[in-house]
């Protein structure tokens, strides 16, 4: 069975954030169809490796609309503008599949990932050397090789219970 989700996808750096926010489950990728297509292959992967009570828990009503509200002169915005978007700057991989992961604005902590572990592309981490081959990508994604990464700010949500970033209109 499938259904639709809510996907917000929005620039960053080179490249593209995207959500869901029913779920908060992110991915991300060069392109905004790239972006849109791993989101939803990252969904699929949260339905096949989640248990009902898990998802359940993360399942929330989303309501997406546009308000009407004045705008900002550019010379305004640039001075008013927001600090830049949190980055994930250090991971060291933890003994029972947990990362502990360091952000750009101080937040660091412990998130565990034994519930994946080896399940679909997550078979891998049975290896626990490769385990521990975790680091921050150049793009900054958690990974440990080319095929598997994880969405840095997906890891932040579920450390601190907030999103990375602002979320803004379209212009």
């Amino acid at each position: 069975m499938t259904k639709q989700w809510t996907a917000v996808i929005r620039r960053e750096g080179d490249g593209y954030v995207s959500l869901c926010p029913e779920l908060d489950v992110a991915s991300q990728g060069a392109t905004v169809t790239e972006a849109r297509d791993n989101l939803r292959e990252a969904l699929t992967l949260f339905f096949e490796t989640t248990s009902a009570a898990e998802v359940e828990r993360r399942s929330h009503e989303v309501h997406v609309t546009r308000v009407e509200a004045p705008g900002r002169t550019s010379e305004r915005r640039a001075a008013e503008e927001e600090p830049d978007d949190v980055q994930a700057v250090d991971v060291q991989p933890r003994a029972g599949y947990r990362i502990w992961l360091r952000y750009s604005d101080g937040a660091a902590g412990e998130v565990d990932l034994s519930h994946l572990v080896g399940k679909g592309v997550f078979r891998v981490w049975n290896d626990r050397n490769f385990f521990n081959g975790v680091h921050v990508s150049p793009h900054g994604s958690i990974a440990w090789d080319d095929d598997i990464e994880l969405c840095p700010d997906a890891l932040y949500q579920d450390l601190t219970g907030r999103l990375p970033f602002t979320l803004k209109p379209a212009p």
